[in-house]
């Protein structure tokens, strides 16, 4: 599979060169809603494009070089004034004027992705390298830089001595209660309900209310990512299972594409 850059320049910055920074946001606001949303992107290059290649979206100017969005190439296409197109659909979109999902200095460690960095074009192709780097920041939130996985071998294993007390040190990411509490009760007021937003899992019909204390609040942009503290809206937030939060930590999946999974298995489909 290939990986390609679009960009994106606000108007608000150059008017007779940039895109619509409104038109960006409102298609934000349409994903967040939907789960899914696809929009017809400028893409010179034709010839190694094939539909569901990686896409990432790249803003461009004093806020960039930024990472706002990706998703994959679509399979509609064509020539509009002279200019090549093609559809995107987007897995995941944000207000760049609120948040971008990886930032210039995470960007700029990417060992050889300056030049990439730099393009002022759309439907640029990316050397795999780079590529999967940038994949670790915004897709799998980080989990492929983290170095070879350590095998364990468990062949013929029946039993082993648990139950010692260790004392281990180590540093976790500040949350904010009062945040998923409000999150919580603004669902609730909504919906009075809490499902999973990933497969609709209703734990308060099944346990009551233990079954609503059970459920898990999601970031959708990981704070693994972040280098300091940052503002964490609850638009951010997700309601998920407890199943669902697992696999959605496993680094393969966020939640749109992890819905279309579901979606597959003849017990979700509706």
């Amino acid at each position: 599979m290939n990986s390609f850059l679009i960009t994106f320049k606000p108007d608000t910055e150059s008017p007779r060169l940039g895109w619509s920074l409104k038109s960006v946001q409102n298609l934000a606001r349409q994903l967040l809603r939907r789960g899914h949303i696809t929009d017809p992107w400028r893409f010179r290059n034709r010839k190694d494009v094939k539909p569901g290649d990686r896409v990432f979206l790249l803003m461009q100017g004093k806020n960039g070089p930024a990472l706002i969005g990706y998703g994959n190439a679509g399979e509609r296409n064509g020539v509009d004034e002279g200019r090549s197109w093609r559809d995107i659909n987007f897995e995941r979109l944000v207000d760049p004027a609120v948040r971008v999902l990886a930032g210039k200095a995470a960007l700029r460690a990417i060992r050889g992705a300056e030049r990439w960095l730099q393009v002022q074009t759309s439907g640029v192709l990316l050397p795999r390298g780079i590529a999967a780097k940038m994949g670790s920041l915004v897709v799998t939130g980080r989990i492929a830089s983290r170095g070879k996985s350590r095998g364990i071998a468990v062949n013929g294993l029946t039993d082993a001595e648990e139950g010692d007390l260790r004392l281990r040190k180590h540093y976790t990411r500040e949350r904010n209660r009062n945040l998923v509490s409000r999150k919580i009760e603004e669902t609730l007021g909504k919906y009075g309900k809490l499902e999973c937003e990933v497969c609709n899992s209703d734990l308060g019909r099944v346990y009551g209310d233990w079954g609503n204390k059970a459920i898990e609040c999601h970031h959708k942009i990981p704070l693994a990512s972040a280098t300091g503290s940052r503002m964490t809206f609850l638009e951010d937030l997700a309601l998920i299972c407890a199943n669902c939060h697992r696999v959605l930590h496993g680094g393969k999946y966020d939640i749109p594409s992890l819905r279309e999974v579901l979606k597959q298995m003849p017990r979700y489909k509706h």
